[in-house]
């Protein structure tokens, strides 16, 4: 048997594997796995230059790491510049000794309030000045689209704390989700809240003791989604989009309330009502034919789940449910007569 050359470093990875011999000698699977594997030399990292600090400690070009923030004035209600948040996917680990307790994804509005408020109110304000998410200091138990018992997904408190000194409240860079049911869980599809807030410039506009307080903030896009070629413009366009599927989702389950209660009360055509909520919503079984709702539900899911330029395919399907409903409707505004 003919003695196997051991490989140098100066060889190629791939030069003992593909010699003919070997393959005569059936060696090249074992050449691949052979204990003698190729090892590159080691290539010692040149060490970086080192910059000369010039007089007075700082470097040339340097740019700040972030906005300089407004400093405390004293006043017995003070709002902070919110720091740049990322539009991220992950809910935050909380409440288990043996996991890490990462920060949750969101905007920090941090404030200071001279005395305790019992009625603060936040605005998060878009650049078109529309209201995209409103919180106050009264709790209102399960918020719409949330998690239950006052929270939202990712254990995040949706009222305000109110307690003297500093204070501190996470938005997490949602819109208010829809009503929750219709086989779907909370949110509309949308994870536990409603679609994700694009990339851009907002506003936090608090109120406490009759006085009214704005900063602005960017909503910036994950670097590493911008890396995979996703723009801030898809993303607008995928918030846009959800936003659609959430209305949708909120009309058809209100029509489904009303269908219900309508056959409750024996009211209107009950064999044409009984049908309606048939094509609304999903029979529970084993073998579950999803209907209108859980369908519509699935697209939001299908865009919410990922920053991601919004597919044709998702457009489509929700067009030809768009088709489906105004029959719904037509035929529930004949029924409920």
């Amino acid at each position: 048997m003919t003695k196997r050359p051991r490989p140098r470093s100066t060889d190629s990875p791939n030069q003992y594997v593909a010699n003919p011999a070997n393959r005569a000698s059936g060696d090249v699977a074992r050449a691949a796995y052979s204990t003698d594997a190729f090892v590159a030399p080691i290539q010692e990292r040149p060490a970086a230059p080192s910059a000369p600090i010039p007089p007075g400690g700082k470097l040339a070009n340097a740019a700040p790491v972030r906005t300089p923030i407004k400093p405390f004035d004293g006043s017995n209600v003070f709002l902070f510049t919110p720091a740049p948040a990322y539009r991220m996917h992950f809910a935050a680990s909380m409440g288990r000794p043996d996991m890490p307790e990462f920060p949750p994804a969101g905007a920090r509005i941090d404030y200071f309030l001279a005395t305790p408020s019992g009625d603060v109110k936040l605005e998060i304000v878009d650049a078109a000045g529309k209201t995209v998410r409103e919180y106050t200091s009264v709790s209102r138990g399960a918020p719409q689209g949330g998690r239950g018992g006052g929270r939202r997904g990712g254990n995040l408190p949706s009222t305000l704390p109110v307690k003297t000194g500093m204070n501190r409240f996470v938005w997490d860079l949602r819109y208010p989700g829809g009503p929750a049911g219709g086989g779907d869980g909370e949110g509309g599809g949308f994870s536990g809240g409603g679609p994700l807030a694009a990339p851009g410039t907002y506003r936090a506009r608090l109120t406490a003791n009759g006085v009214t307080k704005t900063e602005s903030f960017t909503v910036k896009i994950d670097p590493r989604v911008a890396k995979d070629g996703v723009t801030a413009a898809d993303l607008a366009e995928q918030t846009k989009f959800a936003l659609k599927v959430r209305d949708a989702l909120a009309e058809s389950r209100q029509l489904a309330q009303r269908v219900r209660q309508a056959i409750d009360a024996r009211r209107g055509d009950q064999a044409a009502l009984q049908s309606l909520q048939e094509r609304l919503i999903t029979r529970s079984g084993p073998y579950e034919d999803q209907m209108f709702i859980d369908q519509l539900s699935n697209v939001g899911r299908e865009i919410g789940q990922a920053d991601q330029k919004v597919g044709a395919s998702a457009y489509e399907r929700f067009n030809d449910l768009m088709k489906e409903w105004a029959a719904i409707k037509a035929d529930a505004d004949r029924a409920l007569r």
